[in-house]
């Protein structure tokens, strides 16, 4: 098994990561150190949603927001909720470069 689902799958043969579960958290902590590694302010509100920010060249106009879930439904797809938080980063990262 790759050493990423280990990190962030509660079950050790598939993907599964529910609401507040131990792997929950882990991945809490591996996405916020992605979004600082690419220039985010961070936070996690009480709910456990992981928030990222990064303030643009004018603070006056509106903020683009991008989201998506971290959780899964048991036996969920490698990419359930994970590509979209993979994709809003590394779409932040090419255009801070």
């Amino acid at each position: 098994m790759s050493g990423l689902y280990e990190q962030v799958s509660d079950a050790s043969e598939y993907l599964e990561r529910t609401f507040l579960s131990p792997a929950s958290t882990r991945a809490i902590d591996l996405i916020r150190k992605w979004m600082e590694d690419a220039g985010l302010r961070t936070w996690v509100d009480q709910m456990g949603n992981v928030h990222g920010r990064v303030e643009g060249a004018n603070a006056n106009t509106e903020a683009l927001l991008i989201g998506s879930h971290m959780d899964t439904v048991i036996d969920a797809g490698k990419f359930d909720g994970a590509l979209g938080i993979v994709s809003a980063i590394s779409a932040l990262k090419v255009m801070h470069v």
